[in-house]
């Protein structure tokens, strides 16, 4: 019978071992799974209000440009129409 000169482990302890060490060390070094956050409103951009918000500054901007335009041709009628008036005479 040989004589053992040195202790040997089962290859499956070896192993066993490297997978124990091995996930010791990741779970030591990995970062937390955590992530703190606060939550922000951002403000409401104008293309995404309803249609009847964005169109009523619009109308009442044209409802204004309209008016002054009928207040100028009313002017205006009223010029040509005495200056035809006075000519025709």
């Amino acid at each position: 019978m040989p004589l053992r000169t040195g202790f040997r482990f089962p290859i499956w302890s070896v192993l066993l071992a490297g997978i124990v060490i091995g996930y010791l060390i990741g779970i030591g070094g990995a970062p937390s799974a955590r992530v703190w956050s606060d939550v922000t409103e951002e403000p409401r951009r104008e293309a995404f209000k309803a249609g009847g918000v964005i169109n009523e500054p619009v109308l009442r901007e044209i409802s204004a440009t309209l008016k002054r335009i009928e207040s100028r041709v009313e002017k205006i009628e009223k010029n040509t129409g005495t200056l035809a008036s006075s000519k025709s005479k």
